[in-house]
């Protein structure tokens, strides 16, 4: 092949050189000129000082000109595959080129808010995934994040591709919804949303980077946890409640630090001699599951609480066997609504606030003594950091963990084969200790 081919174009001759790499002539560039032989000339001073590559650039050298005309031919043939694509975006975004590397048709070209809603599913590969590896999502979790996905993400990330999403998209989603009134908790449990499959969905090779890695959560003053003072502690239990099973869930609550859930799930078969068995917690979506930190645990059980369960067990209309729930709500495999636990708990605070003046006073009264009660921190969970508290006053770091429960998995086996006869012992001493003024504990309860 000739190393050049010369053409006209309104008298200029324009020049092509012939690349061996690619087998093909070069596209034509344009000479200046119309006479033939200087602009042969012209061609010679190219190979020798480069081929011009526009105006402003400096001339590239004719290798790199031919190598990369070599390249465009090669993605210009049938055999450039989906790979040999990927590695050329893969360059050019490294290069700084291009912001996005998505392929038509691969896994990364699917929307943000689809990815996340089909994530977001009981048979969801991310769900499933988790689960078999030991990690517990329970259907609440599951539907609540569901939601979010629809509340929060599904308008900003709308049309956007998966390997098309940013950080700084990230960022200022999370910015937009801080600034419209959310709480930095509402925000950050958001992200977490988002943020989970992202980076399941990166480290399953789906999406070349995860665009969640990086961004910072939202920090926000942590909410004083509010206390009952021993002396509100006894006004309660002395007090007569508009609900007995609530007084009691208030007894189990507040003297062995178990959350609501675990409370509601408490059955016939869970009431030791002297210890509570706590082995599930209870909502409505998983309704019987394992305690929050997978393990089941102890609780010690004083003998006035004790009395409180039996007596409300023996009034179950459906029944007192070993699965019976002590808390029996209006269905037989269904326990008390823990809602209405903590409805009936609020009241009676309002109550206490308001003594004998409580049967006559105005709603707007009983709603100040209710904000007054908010703004101390007090609710039915907040009995747990009463409980917590009371015992970290009585106990070593480890024994007060066991107590309530409140363990990572990782600090569970930490501390699992040092759990022994004396640690219980210990709690159920400093329990004593702690509750022993505010309950009157009758003998042979």
């Amino acid at each position: 092949m000739r190393r050049f081919s010369f053409h006209r174009r309104n008298g200029i001759v324009y020049c092509q050189l012939f690349n061996a790499a690619a087998g093909r002539y070069s596209s034509a560039k344009s000479t200046g000129t119309k006479d033939p032989d200087e602009a042969l000339l012209v061609a010679a001073g190219w190979l020798q000082n480069g081929v011009p590559s526009g105006r402003g650039h400096k001339p590239r050298p004719v290798v790199e000109a031919f190598t990369l005309d070599a390249m465009l031919a090669a993605m210009r043939a049938a055999t450039f595959g989906r790979d040999d694509a990927a590695r050329v975006l893969g360059v050019l975004k490294d290069r700084g080129f291009i912001d996005h590397s998505t392929l038509k048709g691969g896994p990364s070209a699917e929307l943000v808010v689809d990815f996340l809603r089909r994530s977001w599913t009981e048979n969801g590969p991310y769900v499933l995934e988790r689960r078999a590896y030991g990690h517990t999502l329970t259907k609440r979790h599951i539907r609540e994040s569901a939601a979010i996905i629809e509340r929060y993400w599904a308008e900003p990330f709308a049309g956007v591709r998966l390997g098309d999403l940013k950080r700084n998209d990230i960022k200022a989603a999370l910015v937009r919804l801080s600034e419209s009134g959310l709480s930095a908790g509402t925000v950050n449990k958001a992200f977490g949303s988002l943020s989970a499959p992202l980076g399941w969905a990166f480290r399953n090779d789906i999406i070349a980077e995860d665009p969640s890695e990086g961004v910072p959560r939202f920090s926000a003053l942590v909410a004083k946890k509010g206390i009952l003072e021993d002396e509100e502690l006894a006004a309660l239990l002395k007090m007569e409640w508009a609900d007995a099973r609530a007084k009691a869930a208030f007894m189990v609550a507040a003297t062995t630090g178990m959350r609501r859930g675990e409370v509601t799930a408490l059955q016939a078969r869970d009431i030791g001699e002297d210890r509570l068995f706590v082995r599930h917690s209870w909502n409505d979506d998983d309704r019987l599951k394992s305690p929050k930190n997978g393990e089941e645990r102890e609780a010690a059980l004083l003998p006035e609480v004790r009395r409180a369960l039996l007596d409300l067990l023996a009034t179950n209309p459906h029944g007192a066997g070993a699965e019976a729930f002590v808390f029996y709500g209006a269905y037989p495999d269904r326990p008390l609504d823990g809602q209405i636990i903590s409805r009936v708990f609020d009241e009676a605070l309002v109550r206490l606030s308001l003594g004998e003046k409580y049967e006559a006073a105005k709603d707007e009264e009983k709603d100040s003594a209710r904000a007054a009660w908010k703004a101390r921190g007090l609710s039915f969970h907040s009995l747990r950091h009463g409980y917590a508290k009371r015992m970290a006053d009585r106990l070593d770091v480890e024994q007060a963990m066991k107590a309530t429960g409140h363990l990572s998995r990782a600090m569970l086996e930490h501390y699992a084969d040092h759990k022994t006869k004396e640690d219980f012992a210990a709690v159920a001493a400093a329990s004593a200790d702690a509750f022993g003024t505010v309950l009157a504990f009758r003998k042979g309860a």
